[in-house]
C-alpha cells in the first residue's frame, strides 16, 4: 500500500511575493516518479508547477524564475487529503532560430561567411549545438553563432526544468566561393598580344557571376551604385565584387598605358622616312604624308598648308616649282595623345 507524502512547502519572498500562505499538496511518492515532467498546481495558484527530483524539489514560478528547496527543508504533516486537479507538465520547449545574413528558400537556408544564426527557447536551456561533428556544450537560454567555414548539417538540443527535451536538426546548403569577375575596357582601348592598352584613364566593363548573385561592386574602397556595369578607372586601381553572402573577389585592373603620340611617315620614291622634320625632294616628285601611332590606334589626323583650313591625310604631294614649303601636321590617338610638327620641303630642280 502507498503511503500519501503531505508536502506543507513554505514558499516566503520568492518571485516578489513576500510572505505568502504555505501551501500544502498531498502526493503519493511512487506517483510521483511516475510522472515524466513535472507537477502543476492549479493556474489560479501565484506558483505554477512543481518538480520532485531524487532530492529536490524545484519550484518554477511563472515569471519564469526557479528556486530550488532541499526535501530536508519540506515538512510533513497528517492534514487530511483534500481535492485537488494536478496537471503534468510534458511540453518540450520550443526553439527558436533566427538568421541573419543568409539566403532563405523553400528547404532552409544558404549559408556564407557573413551568416549569423541566434538561437533561444521559449524556456528552459539550449544545452548543446552541434556542427556536422563539432559538438558545443551551451547551457544557456539563448546563443549566437557566426559561420566561418562550409557546414552542413547544424543540431540543437534544449531542455526545460522538468527535464522535456526538444531538438533542432536542419541541413544547411553552403555559399563560400567568392564570386567570379571579368572585366574589359571599352573603346577606345585596344587589346593586343594578350594586352590591353589605353591611355592613363579608361572606360572600364564589369561583369561578375556567382551561384547565390552579386550584391555590388567596390571601387577602391568606395560601393559603387547597384546597376554599375562600366565605370572609368586609372591603371592600377582596384575593383572589389561581394555576393550577398558576403564573399568577395577583389582584382587589381591593370594595361598598358598608351603615353606616345603619333609619329610622322613619308613614303618617297626611294623609300620610307620616319619622324622626319625636314625633306628634300625634286620637281614633279611624288611623296606620300601620314601619321602612324603604334598603341591604341589613330583618331584624327590632317594637315594644313598654304591654305588655312585643315585637310585630312594622308595625303600625296607633287610640287611642280622649287623653293621651300612648310606643311603643318596635327594627329591626335584615340587616348587623346597629340602630335603637333611642321616639316620643311625643300624643293629643288
Amino acid at each position: 500500500m502507498k503511503t500519501p507524502l503531505l508536502l506543507t512547502l513554505s514558499l516566503v519572498g520568492l518571485g516578489g511575493f513576500g510572505a505568502v500562505q504555505a501551501i500544502e499538496l498531498e502526493l503519493q511518492k511512487d506517483d510521483m516518479w511516475a510522472i515524466d515532467g513535472g507537477v502543476f498546481f492549479p493556474a489560479s495558484q501565484p506558483f505554477d508547477s512543481v518538480d520532485m527530483k531524487s532530492d529536490q524539489l524545484i519550484i518554477k514560478h511563472i515569471d519564469g524564475s526557479m528556486r530550488v528547496v532541499n526535501l530536508g527543508s519540506v515538512e510533513s504533516n497528517s492534514m487530511t487529503k483534500a481535492a485537488r486537479t494536478v496537471a503534468v507538465d510534458r511540453t518540450p520547449p520550443v526553439i527558436k532560430a533566427q538568421w541573419q545574413g543568409v539566403l532563405h528558400h523553400e528547404t532552409g537556408v544558404t549559408i556564407g561567411p557573413n551568416s549569423q544564426v541566434v538561437l533561444s527557447v521559449n524556456e528552459g536551456l539550449i544545452k548543446r549545438f552541434k556542427l556536422n561533428q563539432e559538438m558545443i556544450e551551451i547551457n544557456a537560454d539563448s546563443y549566437s553563432h557566426n559561420f566561418n567555414k562550409s557546414s552542413d548539417k547544424l543540431s540543437v538540443t534544449a531542455s526545460d526544468a522538468f527535464n522535456n527535451k526538444s531538438q533542432l536538426d536542419m541541413t544547411l546548403q553552403t555559399d563560400f566561393e567568392s564570386p567570379k569577375l571579368t572585366w574589359q575596357l571599352a573603346e577606345p582601348a585596344v587589346f593586343n598580344n594578350q594586352k590591353w592598352y589605353a591611355g592613363k584613364d579608361a572606360q572600364v566593363l564589369l561583369s561578375a557571376t556567382d551561384i547565390s548573385g552579386v550584391a555590388h561592386f567596390m571601387l577602391n574602397g568606395e560601393k559603387l551604385a547597384a546597376n554599375t556595369k562600366q565605370v572609368t578607372m586609372s591603371t592600377g586601381d582596384d575593383i572589389h565584387v561581394t555576393d550577398v553572402l558576403g564573399n568577395t573577389t577583389t582584382d587589381n585592373i591593370n594595361w598598358q598605358q598608351d603615353s606616345q603620340t603619333p609619329y610622322i611617315v613619308i613614303n618617297t620614291e626611294k623609300g620610307q622616312l620616319e619622324k622626319v622634320k625636314f625633306l628634300k625632294v625634286g620637281v614633279n616628285e611624288i611623296f606620300e604624308l601620314l601619321t602612324v601611332d603604334e598603341g591604341v590606334g589613330l583618331g584624327v589626323q590632317k594637315y594644313k598648308g598654304k591654305y588655312s583650313r585643315w585637310l585630312n591625310l594622308p595625303k600625296k604631294f607633287k610640287f611642280t616649282s622649287s623653293g621651300t614649303y612648310r606643311i603643318k601636321v596635327q594627329s591626335k590617338d584615340r587616348v587623346g595623345n597629340i602630335l603637333e610638327k611642321v616639316i620643311k620641303v625643300k624643293v629643288k630642280k
